[in-house]
């Protein structure tokens, strides 16, 4: 070792800075998607209607992060339908949208025909009611897709 200094549980006070930072990076995140999961529990329900559904390459952006995918690697889900839906709050309209993947053209336009016009479910934050959560996990057969959802990709500020 070139720099022999003053240690604290075996780490300089570098180490400790590199440690602390990297801490921080991901721990406020992850904090603040195990507890606004835990919290929606308690949010009240609502109806919501679907009012658009559009079909897309590949995988939600919001779902998946950026760096995971990269140009000309192969994408195992082909296809996915996005559904943006509208609730009411307080004489407030809120949008909100979801996903469902598709292995094929074909069955994301299945998947969009049935979504057409339907009403769903859903959880909003009380406090801050531009956040919200479908209450079924499963939409016509299929997982649902909404951003804060993946704990891999926390967006949660």
């Amino acid at each position: 070792m070139l720099f022999k200094g003053p240690t604290f549980l075996g780490m300089d006070s570098l180490g400790w800075v590199f440690f602390i930072f990297t801490v921080l990076l991901f721990g406020i995140p992850y904090t603040r998607f195990f507890l606004r999961r835990r919290n929606i529990a308690s949010w009240p329900i609502m109806s919501a209607r679907v009012s658009k559904v559009e079909i897309f390459e590949g995988v939600p952006e919001e779902y998946v992060p950026r760096m995971a995918i990269r140009p000309g690697m192969p994408v195992t889900i082909p296809y996915h339908c996005r559904a943006q839906y509208a609730y009411l709050v307080d004489g407030t309209i809120y949008p909100g949208w979801f996903a469902l993947l598709a292995k094929s053209l074909t069955e994301a336009q299945g998947l969009a025909k049935g979504l057409q016009n339907l009403t769903i479910q859903l959880k909003y934050d009380p406090l801050k009611p531009a956040d919200s959560a479908l209450e079924e996990p499963r939409i016509l057969g299929k997982k649902v897709v909404q951003s804060g959802t993946n704990p891999l990709n926390p967006t949660v500020w």
